[in-house]
């Protein structure tokens, strides 16, 4: 599925961009300017912090859509569902973004990010404000 081969995609950045900053410390040699040294690995440490920090973040992600049921439409909207709108199409599993399948254009969002939280429970017809704008449900499926 397309989402999860993002995710996979995403985590092995990650993995990557962890192990190039721990190699970069590892690289680093001591020198008579200890202090560049000092600088050099906590820069590398920090980096490799925000890696492992996306990782997991990642990894949550592809634990939340692993578990996301993938049964016939609904009239309610909930994570799994595809929602229609007069701004545009949303998926509802896990936030990575714009994609483009089928030359379709979707969002694929969390149900705990703003828009997911104003999407879920709702049917074909109702209204909502976000932004500011009023978005009407087009379908639910």
């Amino acid at each position: 599925m397309y989402c999860q081969q993002q995710i996979q995609e995403k985590i092995e950045r990650a993995r990557q961009g962890m192990q190039q900053a721990q190699e970069a410390s590892n690289q680093d040699t001591k020198s008579s300017a200890g202090d560049k040294y000092e600088t050099g690995r906590a820069m590398a440490q920090l980096e490799k912090d925000k890696y492992a920090r996306q990782l997991a973040e990642l990894m949550k992600s592809s634990r939340v859509l692993s578990e996301v049921e993938f049964v016939p439409a609904e009239d309610k909207a909930r994570i799994g569902s595809l929602v229609e709108t007069s701004m545009g199409s949303f998926y509802l599993a896990v936030s990575l973004g714009k994609a483009e399948i089928s030359s379709k254009s979707f969002f694929l969002v969390s149900g705990a990010s703003p828009i997911g939280r104003q999407l879920i429970g709702k049917s074909c017809g109702d209204t909502f404000v976000f932004n500011g704008r009023s978005v009407a449900v087009t379908a639910v499926f």
